[in-house]
């Protein structure tokens, strides 16, 4: 993925700048199956850890440097919010922090998580709280209000 370096954002435009090493090399039979980011650190977790829910990668990182007490993982993608990826997360305290256009939807997923995987999952409204309703409604995530731009 590229990421343009003066506000953080995904660079989307002329096209989308993200590179599968299987679209490139075609395998025959080939079947993607994605965890979600950064699972491998449930490994340690112990299962009293809280674990945060984000849908890119980049926030993940910047909430774990902010808030290390939970166990950050992202989805990957808005619908990457589902029973099958997050099979990991089954038993555990889970809270998700859905960008501003993505609570509702989350919201739904987050019953239907709960139910399939016997997980404690919360919704955080924290992004309503502290964004304004244009930043919401643009659909601005955790990353976007937490983090300090670079000093010169």
């Amino acid at each position: 993925m590229l990421y343009d370096p003066t506000d953080g954002k995904r660079v989307k435009r002329p096209f989308n700048h993200i590179s599968w090493v299987h679209q490139v090399v075609k395998l025959p039979d080939f079947a993607l199956s994605q965890c979600l980011f950064g699972e491998h650190q449930l490994q340690r977790a112990p299962m009293s850890q809280v674990v945060g829910v984000v849908e890119s990668e980049k926030t993940a990182i910047i909430a774990s440097a902010c808030w290390p007490e939970l166990v950050w993982l992202a989805t990957g993608s808005l619908t990457g919010l589902n029973t099958t990826k997050c099979q990991a997360l089954q038993g555990r305290k889970v809270i998700l922090f859905p960008d501003g256009s993505a609570y509702e939807q989350w919201a739904a997923r987050a019953e239907k998580l709960q139910e399939e995987l016997g997980a404690l999952v919360k919704v955080s409204d924290w992004l309503e709280q502290h964004a304004t309703q244009a930043q919401v409604e643009a659909g601005l995530d955790l990353a976007d209000l937490i983090r300090k731009p670079y000093p010169d």
